[in-house]
């Protein structure tokens, strides 16, 4: 009986642990922060903020804040510009501090995490 009540115990403390684990893995959370790249031939910074529900983008002095976004499967996401409505679906990948986002008809932009 008292066997029984550990290895309970055991599985309950097992499940507790590796929980935050597994959905602290989540892309959707691991797409929010940070993200700045520099433009090779001008050397132009831009900056992706990505918020709970916003985007902010910011380049040369000039931001565009309050850009929504929405998570159609686990790798892409649709933008939507709030002045416009117009949008442009785009599939990611990160892997580390590196994001690469890429939209359809251009080529891939490689992103690094501001800490």
């Amino acid at each position: 009986m008292e066997k029984r009540g550990t290895r309970g115990i055991w599985i309950t403390l097992v499940i507790l642990f590796l929980m935050p684990i597994a959905c602290s893995g989540s892309s959707n959370n691991q797409l929010i922060g940070k993200w700045e790249h520099e433009e090779p031939t001008s050397g132009v910074s831009v900056i992706l903020e990505f918020k709970k529900d916003m985007l902010n983008f910011s380049a040369a002095g000039a931001t565009q804040a309050g850009t929504s976004y929405t998570y159609v499967d686990e790798d892409t996401i649709t933008v939507r510009n709030p002045d416009t409505g117009l949008y442009v679906e785009t599939s990611y990948a990160i892997r580390g501090d590196k994001l690469t986002i890429a939209f359809i008809g251009e080529d891939k932009v490689e992103y690094t995490r501001v800490k």
